[in-house]
């Protein structure tokens, strides 16, 4: 234990930080990268990667010179003598003002403050609330001192980025905060500028001009902030794994892979050459070590939870209108094609798009280069981006499936119930409870997300035909004639086909993704893994959701007939699907037990009707389905909340 240090959670001073309490992490020498960059820089990331500290690092530099950092990276490479006065301004937290005078006064304070804390006489300008009256006693401040500037801003964006849901008030911080950046812009005694935060605004004149250097997607700087794989991985963390790993039941290896399933994954170089881990979260992972014998570490989302994720991504979807189309396809998305331009982009707030935000706030990252744009320079490339990592997954679709169903989990007492039953169902293998929660949830989807389903099935091109094509044919396999979502016959097979499905009153087949996305964001948890399409050598199933005992595999079939004869026949069409396609055949964990389900869905109820599970036993060549178990559901309105002993007998009565 004693090369186990506490980890440094919420340390963003420097001095502290090299107190020797604390483990460290050596990023200095990246620093003379930084320096040769220019004198005015502009660095955006997510937030809780680093910023601040490198901020006060920075203030360190300028403040006491190199004669600080004697011994670490950057010592012999680069001299600095110091004596600057630094502004160190940190804007996070300002814009929870109610108009715009208050958040203006409250600006104020924090620039006296900060040019109280770089040693100026600010006595006299406090009170002052108008920036137009204190950038003269500012000015007048410096003018007396003599000496060139260091200006640190942090999170410079977080005024307007916190309150894009308020339009009006958002409008007028972006005048006051225009104010601030046209003064620093014409400042003649800078000796060295550097802005941080995570969106770029037009109207706030701190770009105008271009005589500042963003240096965001600088592969120099890329290791800069964060945990990279090369530290995770050597002998400073070395300790800390180990012994994390023996708490765990784990070895290195395995503790290593899940660290970084979980937590890496952040990239922000134009090569997409570098990934890093979100150092808030490796450090709170690490900090139970220092408790005692009996703490372990644990797998939560730190970053998601710490950095207010969730609420700025809320507060994002409920002042923007965006089409439920979108937000299903990005619930699926595992491939988001981010050209080099809009990651760079100079935005008008009104033209800030959703994909722009997910990836510069740190919910999607670039895992690569497209082959088409590899050659070309930094400025033509386009990304394939994806959800982060898992942390972020965990989080992440949970929001999207409370803008489906209009943020109501926050008021509806029984939604709520839904979603929390809906996992615990799955835990317990329950179908039965899983399925009524799933349709009282479905209750809840908004009216237009349904209509975008609709008009998706109405199109040829997103025909179920053609994705059951797809589904058997995506690796050169023949169609299998099992289940009705298996491509498009031709000729008398065709015309034989259709007069089946006539007599069944069978619809034809649609696409069952819009149900798949919903099923996999209510599912989604820090204690679920779920994943869609999931493909074979003969197919792809709908759904798989892995709990840590159990794998479920599901395929969801739909129908416009509710008759029993129907009912069965899409329960077996899915049942003869899964066996024929050996679904499950591939699993990296072939000892984890497995069930399948099937889920037939009533399009005219837009409720589960029916469903079916079984566990199969594997041969070389054949499954054998053991234990199958099927049931009609409940789709009466109050089911669910009969189920749960929510309706008094004499209301199910008058209810029925």
């Amino acid at each position: 234990m004693s090369t186990i240090l506490q980890m440094p959670v919420g340390v963003n001073e420097w001095h502290k930080l090299r107190s020797g309490r604390f483990f460290f992490v050596d990023k200095t020498a990246l620093l003379r990268d930084l320096f040769l960059m220019g004198d005015k820089l502009f660095l955006t990331r997510p937030r809780r990667m680093g910023k601040t500290l490198l901020c006060d690092t920075l203030c360190e530099w300028f403040t006491h010179g190199s004669k600080s950092f004697a011994g670490l990276g950057i010592d012999g490479k680069l001299y600095e003598e110091g004596g600057y006065p630094v502004i160190n301004l940190s804007f996070y937290g300002l814009g929870d003002e109610p108009d715009a005078a208050s958040f203006e006064a409250s600006m104020c304070e924090r620039l006296i403050d900060a040019y109280g804390a770089a040693g100026f006489p600010v006595e006299n300008c406090y009170g002052i609330t108008s920036f137009g009256l204190l950038y003269l006693h500012l000015n007048s401040l410096a003018r007396a001192r003599g000496k060139e500037l260091v200006f640190l801003i942090d999170e410079w964006d977080y005024p307007i980025s916190s309150s894009l849901n308020k339009p009006e008030l958002c409008v007028s911080f972006q005048r006051v905060l225009k104010k601030l950046y046209s003064w620093l812009r014409v400042q003649r005694n800078l000796r060295f500028l550097l802005v941080t935060g995570i969106m770029r605004y037009r109207e706030i004149s701190l770009f105008t001009g271009q005589d500042i250097q963003d240096i965001s997607m600088e592969p120099a700087v890329a290791g800069l902030l964060g945990y990279t794989q090369a530290d995770l991985h050597g002998e400073i963390f070395a300790p800390y794994v180990r012994d994390a790993a023996q708490r765990m039941g784990l070895t290195p290896s395995a503790l290593l892979d899940k660290l970084e399933c979980y937590y890496d994954g952040f990239c922000f170089d134009e090569d997409a050459s570098v990934n890093v881990y979100c150092p808030l979260s490796i450090n709170k992972f690490f900090s139970a070590l220092v408790l005692g014998p009996e703490y372990v570490p644990k797998f939560e989302s730190y970053w998601m939870n710490s950095a207010g994720a969730s609420a700025a991504l809320v507060s994002y979807l409920r002042g923007h209108q965006l089409p439920p189309q979108k937000i299903m396809e990005l619930s699926d998305q595992d491939d988001l094609i981010m050209p080099n331009q809009s990651l760079m982009e100079i935005s008008y707030l009104q033209n800030v798009s959703f994909e722009q935000i997910l990836v510069l706030s740190g919910y999607f990252s670039i895992k690569s280069i497209t082959a088409d744009t590899k050659d070309k320079i930094p400025s033509s490339r386009k990304y394939h981006c994806a959800i982060t990592n898992q942390e972020v997954k965990e989080k992440f679709l949970p929001v999207l499936l409370r803008y489906l169903v209009n943020f109501q989990d926050e008021e509806v007492s029984t939604l709520a119930l839904a979603l929390d039953q809906i996992k615990q169902a799955l835990q317990k293998g329950d179908m039965a409870q899983l399925s009524l929660c799933f349709n009282k949830i479905l209750c809840f989807v908004r009216y237009d997300a349904y209509k975008a389903m609709e008009s998706r099935d109405s199109k040829g091109n997103d025909s179920a035909q053609n994705h059951g094509k797809d589904k058997a044919q995506d690796q050169g396999k023949p169609q299998e004639p099992v289940a009705q979502d298996q491509g498009e016959p031709q000729g008398q097979e065709a015309k034989d086909q259709v007069k089946a499905q006539a007599q069944n009153q069978v619809i034809n087949p649609e696409p069952e993704a819009f149900y798949r996305s919903m099923l996999k964001l209510a599912l989604c948890s820090d204690s679920i893994f779920t994943e869609d399409e999931v493909a074979n050598n003969l197919g792809r199933s709908d759904l798989t959701a892995k709990t840590h005992d159990h794998r479920y595999i599901f395929e969801l079939k739909r129908l416009n007939s509710d008759t029993k004869e129907a009912i069965n026949k899409r329960l077996n069409d899915g049942e003869s699907q899964i066996l024929t396609r050996k679904y499950g055949n591939n699993s990296e964990q072939p000892s984890l037990p497995q069930t399948m389900v099937v889920l037939v869905i009533s399009d005219t109820y837009r409720q589960i009707c029916a469903w079916r599970s079984f566990k199969v036993q594997r041969t070389d060549l054949t499954l054998t389905v053991l234990e199958r178990h099927d049931e009609p559901v409940d789709m009466s309105p109050q089911a669910f909340e009969r189920q749960q002993g929510l309706i008094a007998p004499q209301e199910q009565s008058l209810s029925e």
